[in-house]
């Protein structure tokens, strides 16, 4: 269970996104996820996802290797492929100054969701699936598992009716969306992605 007392709110660090892109799943350094898969078909893990994430409640999930920022096993409600909602490739981006004027950034969901793990965001914002989220709030908490209690970091970030919730462990972290207004759908989405999370730590995924 989350302690609420643990919560605090983001101090926004703006992070130069990199002139290259990130190096891709195959040539990246196999740790976290990126170790299970080599080890497990990304199959294998698709219906832990839809068990844990989809059928508790959020409109799409997946897990997420926060060395690299690299989405793994997304499903949505009505398809295998979660991939669709939570992730777009790099794109071009018009960003606004208070002046009026605006500069151009390379949005890098990827390298954006990496940068998130770590409770910050990159300079151009947060980037899901095409669309701009607002990070709120980090908490650096603990979950419960095996009678411990395992520091994480918990992640809200949201746009009109849509939001995610991330919860990073050492090696690993849950994302759940969630679709509909957030005081309807947030908390389920909430407590599916930290449920998930404690199963992970107790599988030995930590």
């Amino acid at each position: 269970a989350l302690h609420e007392d643990a919560a605090e709110r983001l101090d926004f660090v703006r992070i130069q996104a990199p002139s290259r892109r990130p190096p891709s799943p195959a040539m990246a350094s196999p740790d976290g996820l990126e170790l299970l898969a080599h080890e497990e078909p990304e199959e294998d893990w698709l219906p832990c996802v839809r068990e844990w994430l989809v059928q508790e409640g959020c409109a799409a999930g997946g897990l997420v290797n926060p060395a690299t920022g690299r989405l793994y096993a997304a499903a949505e409600e009505e398809s295998s492929d979660g991939a669709r909602r939570l992730h777009a490739s790099s794109h071009i981006e018009k960003q606004y100054t208070d002046e009026g004027k605006f500069y151009e950034v390379v949005v890098d969901e990827t390298f954006g969701l990496r940068v998130a793990c770590r409770g910050r965001v990159v300079d151009g914002g947060f980037w899901l699936g095409g669309k701009k989220h607002h990070i709120s709030v980090v908490e650096r908490t603990t979950i419960s598992a095996q009678g411990a209690q395992v520091p994480v970091t918990v992640v809200l970030a949201s746009r009109k009716d849509q939001g995610i919730y991330l919860c990073v462990l050492e090696r690993h972290a849950v994302l759940g969306m969630f679709a509909g207004p957030p005081q309807d759908q947030a908390y389920r989405a909430r407590k599916a992605v930290v449920s998930f999370a404690e199963h992970l730590y107790r599988q030995g995924y930590s």
